[in-house]
């Protein structure tokens, strides 16, 4: 789940990025500051807080319940 909090992260800072070789479409309406690593912060900080509920994405199903031993015996 953290690597789609990141990828949300990156993709929301895009628009506010400012440098020589790219200037996102929202960076000029911000006065030409580049705005891109808070925005992709706050971006990616509420995704993994929505998404930490989730069950794992490589659970599926219920888990088997462990078995006993038949070798051990119990102490009195």
């Amino acid at each position: 789940m953290l690597l789609l909090a990141w990828a949300a992260g990156v993709l929301a800072s895009v628009p506010f990025r400012q440098s020589s070789l790219y200037a996102g479409p929202l960076a000029d309406d911000f006065g030409g500051a580049d705005w891109s690593m808070l925005v992709g912060f706050v971006a990616a900080a509420v995704a993994c807080f929505a998404t930490y509920r989730l069950p794992p994405l490589w659970r599926t199903g219920r888990r088997a319940a462990p078995e006993r031993s038949l070798d051990v015996v119990e102490a009195k």
